[in-house]
């Protein structure tokens, strides 16, 4: 962190090229009536804030009055740059004003709520309950001197959310406060996927619950989404299994076990094993499910994928544990000798047979998604059989695409899917309350969970016919 001053900006009993909120330093005029020179590696003592009075600048008094200029005096606009260094990343944020009335206030730019840079790596934070601090206290809580340079002090990664936190808050009404948590996701339309990995430091299990019960909520609220769970760390077999047990929910999937990989942050020493991380699953799988989604298509269940940039899984799944968990909901992570680590899974956790796949259950958030979204064009058109016709028109036209791309059951597009809109579907009732309906159904694909081949002794005939 460095401060810096402009040149002198008072001529006279005025001050020139500064805002209200402006930090400013005041030193006695040289006896040649020169300004003085302020040395650049001394914090400033004191400070003063700029204000506006009857459209002319001074500087506060502190009990809400407005000091003007004195004559003889100079008077130097102290500003701060922060720079936030985090590997080869280097953010810069120039020209920091310390009063609470300026635009560029170091308080507002790097603020923890609704900051300017929504990819900043710190925050300014003012402790729950105590008032903002003027800008003296500011810069001296701020910085610290040592040999190297200047730093930021007093900073911590913050504590570690609880399950109200990660679920956050709905933005105000009014636009003050913005939306927090998963509540923020749901304002952004196109999110498909949905991960939590915060759940997992959390020590106690019940919590947990309560965190993942809000995560499996939003992805069902907003319908268009599904959410991946991780399960705690350090799980056994049984316990992953009585995690699993705790929820169901057509629009979750479960994955175990953790990943290990080498640690990117950890310095490595050529003469040493690298140093190693162990991390929940959801993002990787979560990669996985983009991956095959641009190479495949959502009705092709994300399994039998190679899972990249690992060292290893942390427990062994092997076939007979395969067995306890596939039929629960729980996906395993596996590795095969000569065939890599892979996904091994493609479940959800629901105990509806129809709902069992995450493929399947992806197809139709797919479908209803892109259906929802081509059809906004009839809304207000006048509803009569011409509209029914052109909405029966796009769907089926959609719809084949889907079929030709073998996410749908049948060799013609009469046996993958149908699509009503007319008099069979609506009521009189329904036409004079505003409501077009149209019924819809597709037959998906499902994967071949079990390749079964049958293979016997015969025996040839020995006669020729």
């Amino acid at each position: 962190m460095k401060w810096r001053r402009s040149k002198n900006i008072q001529d006279g009993v005025r001050l020139r090229g500064v805002l209200p909120g402006a930090a400013v330093e005041t030193a006695a005029l040289e006896g040649n009536g020169s300004a003085p020179s302020m040395p650049e590696d001394q914090v400033p003592a004191s400070l003063k804030i700029v204000e506006v009075q009857n459209g002319a600048l001074g500087f506060s008094d502190g009990d809400g009055g407005v000091d003007a200029p004195t004559a003889g005096q100079a008077a130097f606009h102290v500003t701060v740059d922060v720079e936030v260094h985090l590997g080869d990343r280097l953010d810069v944020y120039a020209g920091l004003e310390l009063g609470s009335e300026h635009r560029r206030f170091v308080g507002s730019v790097l603020q923890d709520i609704d900051p300017a840079d929504d990819t900043a790596l710190i925050w300014l934070r003012t402790p729950a309950g105590q008032p903002e601090p003027d800008a003296t206290a500011m810069l001296a809580a701020l910085l610290t001197t040592e040999a190297e340079g200047t730093y930021l002090t007093g900073g911590s990664d913050g504590g570690q959310p609880g399950a109200a936190e990660l679920a956050g808050q709905v933005a105000e009404l009014d636009g003050l406060a913005p939306a927090t948590g998963l509540a923020a996701l749901a304002e952004i339309d196109d999110i498909a996927i949905v991960a939590m990995p915060d759940t997992t430091n959390m020590t106690d299990l019940d919590n947990a619950k309560t965190a993942v019960d809000a995560l499996i909520s939003h992805c069902e609220q907003q319908r268009y989404r599904i959410a991946i769970v991780d399960p705690p760390i350090e799980s056994s077999i049984s316990q992953v299994r009585a995690f699993r047990s705790k929820f169901d929910s057509k629009y979750a999937a479960l994955y175990y076990p953790w990943l290990r990989i080498v640690d990117p942050t950890a310095p490595q020493d050529p003469s040493m094993p690298a140093t190693t991380l162990d991390i929940p699953p959801s993002g990787a799988v979560a990669g996985i499910y983009a991956r095959s989604d641009i190479e495949r298509g959502v009705h092709k269940a994300p399994a039998n994928e190679v899972v990249l940039g690992i060292t290893q899984f942390v427990t062994n799944v092997t076939y007979a544990h395969q067995g306890v968990l596939n039929p629960e909901g729980v996906n395993a992570l596996r590795f095969f000798e000569g065939r890599a680590n892979r996904v091994w899974g493609a479940r959800t956790i629901s105990s509806d047979p129809e709902w069992k796949y995450v493929n399947v259950r992806r197809l139709f958030i797919y479908l209803e998604h892109s259906i929802d979204k081509s059809t906004q064009w009839a809304v207000f058109e006048p509803n009569n059989e011409r509209l029914w016709g052109s909405i029966r028109q796009t769907i089926e036209d959609f719809l084949i695409t889907v079929w030709r791309t073998g996410a749908l059951m049948g060799t013609r597009p009469e046996e993958a899917f149908f699509v009503r809109c007319d008099r069979t579907t609506m009521t009189q009732n329904d036409l004079d309350n505003g409501r077009m309906i149209c019924l819809i159904g597709v037959a998906p694909t499902y994967p071949a969970e079990f390749v079964i081949f049958r293979i016997g002794q015969w025996t040839a005939d020995s006669r020729r016919g």
